[in-house]
């Protein structure tokens, strides 16, 4: 780092070697009855020489995990490209830009906030690159998801094809454990025991892990603490441990997350919209204070005859819209942010999975965000981000922090498969393509190099837009490939089916967007990103759009549009859990 920038949090963190991908060596084995892989491939992301660029806009990847059939390229770095099929392509070149560093942009990095640097001044950078090259270092650990295509270029060398953008993860492995004390007298390594598929309870094999301390942030707050971690409430159900061995061949903690807040059994069931949107709307963000150190798992479901219809409902293979909002830090160590008494918090989507876990065969959620996140000091980047990344990871994370309220949303007609000229199409898989591109839009300011918050342009208003433009985006899609009529004729159930998307789509537009007219921009993508606008002009659109100016308001606002058609919820709340830090509080987010 140059002496010219301010040393921020992500700068400090970098001083800590348990966090690079190069302290846990790929050779050290695991026992296979005790830990899984997250994925089936994982690597670290390279930033290729600038003079051996990809004529395709991939990046390189050192393989960590791979396909059995493919264990070959463990350690091996292969080129990292998109697939080649006609809309990947266009999603990815569709946001690739020149990149070129403005004033604001130069001004952001002398003030220590992380930016794409180490490309500034190259032609056409395109997500990968700009995904790969986003921290100042290649420490970016990913899952790939499936597919994956190995082929080969022309010189030969191996490579990998995706069709959706890399996750960003924290932990090669997976395991699932009760804390019983600490194994040493600086609480650095901890005895706990494995959960035993068999019995269904803690008295698996015993081990000793290593949970290294975090640096403290730049406001001298620590991300998470392992004191009294056994103590905790949260332990009796138990904790995932994500990490790999070390050097030395023990088990390290790099993230982890609470067993009872993931699994598919919620401790509180409500039926009938009233009860729903009460719970939503006030309880759960209610008695914050009260609740530090815990969970919550509130199903509300606003058409079902009881809480069994109601939870049998979520079932493996389910996938979910996710309404994520965080807020603030209290206490005695209070966040500069919090310190005129409000705090407004941060919004995006992401999407939660049902997949059944391996360790213990029961149904859990998969949780992935989608973050469209201005550049900051703490290097959270706008990306497809992994839950044990964003919230659980032991220095990165925010479980230990913030206050977090995350609404899953079931509404079936989003995964509707719509067979459009031999390719199948889903809303949800347009919803994650549209905020795929805003994010890289994000990551390098539309070639500007920095994202600034503006009244028409932040996390809420730009994750929205996203939202919005796939519901448009899907239905586009079969009107310009099919006679709409005939199709309708052909295939009655599912055009019903559309035509509710297309209902909740105009309610979307009506309570979140105003008049069409209103803001163009979220029909049509105006490159802006709160760039070189005038800010009066930026304010009056902005308002525009005013449900989203706050955060904790557009997950409302959005949820209660899904609840009135019919959709059931999930409300899964964090609220600073872990080991005991006394010195913070949660805030809630603030709304009208």
């Amino acid at each position: 780092m140059s002496q010219s920038k301010k040393e921020r949090s992500f700068h400090r963190y970098q001083r800590v070697p348990w966090i690079k991908p190069d302290a846990y060596p790929l050779d050290q084995p695991v026992d296979a009855n005790l830990y899984r892989s997250v994925a089936t491939w994982i690597g670290r992301l390279i930033v290729p020489a600038r003079a051996a660029r990809d004529p395709e806009g991939g990046c390189d990847l050192e393989v960590h995990h791979a396909d059995p059939v493919y264990a070959h390229l463990v350690g091996q770095v292969v080129r990292l490209r998109f697939a080649t099929d006609r809309m990947t392509q266009a999603h990815n070149w569709a946001v690739t830009r020149n990149l070129i560093f403005n004033r604001e942009a130069q001004a952001l990095a002398a003030d220590g906030m992380i930016l794409a640097e180490r490309i500034n001044r190259w032609r056409l950078v395109s997500p990968l690159e700009s995904l790969a090259g986003a921290y100042p270092t290649d420490d970016l650990t990913v899952r790939l998801i499936d597919p994956v295509v190995v082929d080969d270029d022309a010189g030969g060398a191996p490579l990998l094809r995706i069709s959706q953008p890399p996750v960003q993860i924290s932990g090669r492995y997976l395991g699932l454990v009760m804390f019983v004390a600490p194994a040493s007298d600086d609480g650095e390594q901890w005895r706990v025991r494995h959960f035993n598929p068999t019995t269904g309870r803690f008295d698996g094999a015993e081990t000793v892990v290593a949970t290294p301390p975090p640096m403290p942030n730049e406001n001298e707050t620590a991300p998470s603490t392992t004191a009294r971690i056994h103590e905790s409430p949260l332990n009796e159900a138990g904790w995932y441990i994500y990490g790999a061995p070390g050097a030395d061949g023990c088990f390290v903690v790099q993230a982890w997350a609470p067993r009872a807040l993931l699994r598919l059994e919620p401790e509180r069931v409500l039926t009938g919209k009233d009860a729903a949107w009460q719970y939503v709307r006030h309880e759960a963000w209610a008695n914050l204070a009260a609740r530090k150190g815990t969970v919550t798992s509130v199903l509300c479901d606003p058409d079902a005859a009881n809480a069994t219809t109601a939870q049998a409902a979520w079932r493996e293979g389910d996938c979910a819209l996710l309404l994520h909002v965080y807020a603030g830090i209290g206490g005695r160590q209070r966040e500069p942010a919090a310190r005129a008494g409000l705090y407004f918090g941060h919004f995006s989507f992401g999407v939660a999975e049902v997949i059944r876990e391996p360790l213990t065969g029961e149904l859990r959620f998969d949780i992935t965000y989608h973050q469209i996140y201005t550049q900051n000091a703490d290097g959270v980047l706008s990306a497809a981000i992994d839950w044990s990344r964003y919230m659980g990871d032991r220095q990165f994370g925010w479980a230990g922090l913030r206050p977090v309220c995350d609404i899953l949303i079931k509404f079936d007609e989003l995964n509707d498969a719509y067979q459009i000229e031999g390719r199948s199409y889903s809303v949800m898989d347009a919803i994650k393509a549209n905020l795929a591109q805003m994010a890289a839009r994000y990551r390098i300011g539309d070639g500007r190099g920095a994202t600034y918050v503006a009244a028409a342009n932040n996390c809420a208003q730009d994750s929205s837009q996203a939202l919005y433009a796939a519901i448009v985006e899907v239905s586009e899609l079969i009107e310009t490939s099919e006679n709409m009529e005939q199709w309708a004729a052909a295939h009655p159930e599912q055009a019903a089916r559309l035509r509710r998307v297309q209902q909740l789509g105009r309610a979307l537009r009506r309570r979140l967007v105003g008049r069409n007219n209103r803001r163009a921009d979220w029909r049509y993508g105006v490159e802006n990103l709160g760039l070189s606008e005038n800010p009066v002009r930026n304010l009056l659109r902005g308002l525009g759009t005013w449900r989203t100016l706050l955060p904790r308001k557009t997950s409302d606002t959005c949820a209660r549009i899904f609840l009135e058609h019919g959709a059931a919820v999930w409300v899964l709340g964090t609220y600073q859990v872990g080991g005991l830090d006394p010195n913070i509080e949660p805030i809630p987010a603030w709304t009208f």
